[in-house]
């Protein structure tokens, strides 16, 4: 499958096994939702392995923080303010 099938609205998915550790739980032992950026990126870079690309090619196209317009999410230390 190419990317291009992707953005032609054809859909797949994938799984990709992470054992939640320890350190990623909070007292109620449950995962904190700090590591969800961490788990997207492990299942992103899987998903570039499996069709064929390096992660290289992202950073070369530009494309590391999900596209032109920055990040897809706010980053760590990034605050918004309320309205």
């Amino acid at each position: 499958m190419s990317m291009d099938d992707v953005s032609q609205g054809e859909q797949r998915r994938i799984e990709v096994p992470v054992r939640v550790r320890y350190v990623e739980c909070d007292p109620m032992n449950v995962a904190h939702h700090s590591v969800y950026p961490v788990w997207l990126e492990i299942a992103r870079t899987d998903l570039l392995r499996r069709r064929g690309n390096a992660y290289r090619d992202l950073e070369v196209a530009g494309d590391v923080c999900g596209g032109p317009d920055g990040p897809a999410v706010p980053q760590a230390g990034q605050v918004r303010r309320r309205a």
